[in-house]
């Protein structure tokens, strides 16, 4: 878990967090940023066993749980994409590591939040969380 943990703060490092420092949240294998107003990323580092439709399902469930703290009701996906994220016992200049230096594979969901239904791909986040409980 705490190898994790440290994968999850170098990635943020070298993504978006870099321009905007402050990560909302951050547990053992995901991290959550803003991008802009209405606009955040989600991002899952696929431990050991984990599949991407696994992956997939928690950014989703994530992704409303931000949209709701936010005070949004629906959400669309923007980009998903899998992605790979350095093993931070490997420290770097800034440079992503080399092969060798080991990474760990990721799903990033970006997503983009609204008020009312924009379309009928947007998820409502009272399906994926309960919206009768405080986010």
């Amino acid at each position: 878990m705490k190898k994790a943990a440290l994968v999850i703060l170098s990635l943020c490092s070298m993504t978006a967090c870099r321009t905007n420092p402050a990560a909302l949240a951050q547990d053992s294998n995901a991290t959550e940023y803003q991008i802009q107003d209405n606009e955040f990323a989600v991002m899952i580092v696929m431990e050991e066993g984990m599949s991407e439709a696994e992956a997939k399902k928690k950014a989703l469930q994530r992704a409303a749980v931000i949209t709701r703290k936010n005070n949004y009701r629906y959400f669309v996906v923007e980009k998903e994409e899998r992605v790979e994220v350095p093993n931070a016992s490997n420290p770097t200049d800034g440079n992503p590591p080399a092969p060798e230096s080991g990474a760990y594979p990721a799903y990033r969901l970006t997503f983009i939040c609204y008020q009312d239904r924009p379309s009928e791909d947007a998820f409502d986040s009272c399906t994926l969380s309960d919206c009768r409980k405080k986010p």
